[in-house]
């Protein structure tokens, strides 16, 4: 993810460029380019339009952002390779630099002698996700049924614990990492009505909190949301009925439900630098439903 310590990157590779302008006192005195091998609003591009504007600051000159997107990066890397090694063009690459020489063996450059790395800049890490309503909620279903049991189980519980393993795994290797689960207050609370989605609610939180504990020391942060009533697909058929919206805005003391947006600000704040303290929390986005 794109964090604080990655911004402090920049400061690395304005050391690097501060060597530069000791051997030419003028350095830079035109603008620097600085390319990207993938379209504009791309998962590399992005970093690139945050560094855009400090890297100008302190260089006192424009930062032209040129996106060579195309054959996994092979055509930046090529442009990159061929240009004046003169401290004017810089290539923000992703990992598929790297990759590619296993991939392609006949690339119009090398990988190693070609570029000079200068510093890792961000950490984007990829992320496992499923449509808006793949999430169990059997409402009105017999939860002590076998079979709706093991449904709401494996997706809500079950399938919470194998992303986290596998994510753990991820962020183990890199040295740092933040886990957000999605929990909910009925996690927290009991629900008379539904005795699998609740017990498997209650899972996450023991398993987050778990988590917690397992990768404290590996610089792990797990935290997990827990959503009250949201405004999402799966909720969707029942808010069609004005008499049953009414009733679902009764049940926060604000007088309405949640915005799918407020959960994600939520957890995005959990993933950030803000939270760096913070883990083994289940942190609930519910209108003070729960706050009696």
């Amino acid at each position: 993810m794109f964090t604080r310590r990655s911004m402090l990157a920049a400061g690395m590779a304005s050391g690097f460029i501060t060597q530069a302008k000791a051997q030419a006192s003028n350095w830079p005195d035109r603008p620097v380019r600085m390319i990207i091998g993938y379209p504009a609003g791309g998962p590399t591009d992005f970093p690139g339009r945050l560094l855009q504007e400090p890297l100008q600051r302190l260089w006192g000159q424009p930062v032209v952002i040129e996106n060579r997107p195309g054959a996994s990066q092979v055509i930046a890397s090529e442009g990159v390779a061929r240009s004046a090694p003169d401290g004017y063009t810089i290539f923000l690459a992703a990992s598929t630099h790297a990759s590619n020489a296993a991939v392609h063996p006949r690339l119009p450059y090398d990988t190693i002698n070609d570029f000079t790395p200068i510093t890792r800049v961000s950490d984007l890490p990829l992320i496992i996700a499923v449509r808006a309503d793949a999430g169990i909620n059997n409402l009105g279903a017999n939860e002590y049924e076998d079979d709706v049991w093991a449904r709401s189980m494996g997706i809500n519980l079950t399938g919470v614990m194998m992303c986290m393993r596998e994510e753990a795994e991820v962020m183990m290797a890199q040295g740092s990492g933040a886990i957000v689960n999605t929990a909910s207050i009925n996690g927290l609370v009991g629900n008379g009505a539904q005795p699998g989605y609740t017990a498997s609610k209650h899972g996450v939180v023991g398993l987050t909190r778990h988590g917690a504990l397992r990768w404290a020391q590996a610089g792990i942060r797990v935290n997990c949301v827990c959503p009250g009533v949201i405004e999402t697909p799966m909720t969707a058929p029942l808010t069609a009925n004005p008499d049953m919206k009414k009733i679902l805005d009764g049940m926060t003391p604000m007088g309405r439900m949640g915005k799918a947006e407020e959960i994600a600000s939520a957890v995005m704040w959990l993933c950030s630098d803000q939270a760096s303290f913070v883990t083994g929390h289940p942190l609930v986005v519910d209108g003070g439903a729960t706050a009696d």
